[in-house]
């Protein structure tokens, strides 16, 4: 299913762009943008982390990733309504690509080919999401307020400076992303949090664990 207010702008906006069509990826891009004059490099850098993670999680998928670009987050914003520099549901991935801004290959991916395994509480499924994006060569907080930090680091920095979420109140997040949840924080603690346990208990307990925890807010379901 797929809102109605997600339909209206694809509709109108989709046929009017130019698209390269690769092995997994439909990719719409303007013309005379930044994309268009790297395509070739970010088509194969696409295919590369898709294989990467289908690799990671024993899968095979074959699901079609719609990839849709834009020059600047303002012009994102205006035609979507969506804030931020990228952006998935579904099987669709929405970025902001310039000189400047880059997303990696693997985060966005990782939401969508994972999404089949389950919907475990917000702090395993993007924890996870860092912890592989990290894993597979990349800086998973580059544009999470990060830096190049690594997942450990940036979650040490924020415990040194008392900018800590308690696990207790994370793991009740059903979401991480909006404001209330404090994004800068809770995504480097819901990625470091994923890497400890992969490190502690192995790759094959965690998956197991995300497969059967279910994300609600219901206290009876969290608890």
């Amino acid at each position: 299913y797929v809102p109605r207010i997600l339909q209206n702008w694809e509709e109108r906006l989709l046929p009017n762009m130019q698209k390269r069509t690769t092995k997994h990826f439909d990719i719409y891009y303007f013309k005379d943008s930044t994309v268009e004059k790297e395509l070739d490099k970010i088509a194969e850098d696409r295919e590369r982390g898709y294989s990467k993670i289908n690799d990671f999680l024993g899968m095979k998928s074959d699901i079609r990733i719609k990839l849709v670009f834009f020059e600047d987050g303002k012009t994102k914003l205006l035609e979507t309504s969506h804030q931020g520099n990228g952006w998935s549901y579904n099987n669709t991935i929405v970025e902001v690509y310039n000189k400047l801004t880059q997303l990696d290959a693997f985060t966005s991916a990782s939401y969508i080919l994972k999404g089949y395994l389950g919907d475990p509480p917000a702090l395993l499924n993007y924890g996870f999401s860092l912890y592989m994006t990290e894993h597979l060569g990349a800086k998973a907080l580059k544009n999470l307020s990060g830096r190049s930090l690594s997942l450990y680091e940036r979650a040490k920095e924020l415990k040194e400076k008392g900018q800590w979420i308690q696990l207790a109140e994370l793991i009740t997040y059903t979401d991480i992303g909006p404001e209330w949840s404090r994004p800068p924080v809770s995504y480097a603690e819901a990625g470091a949090f994923a890497k400890f346990l992969i490190d502690e208990y192995g790759r094959d307990k965690f998956l197991r664990a995300y497969k059967t925890l279910k994300n609600s807010d219901d206290k009876a379901v969290q608890h």
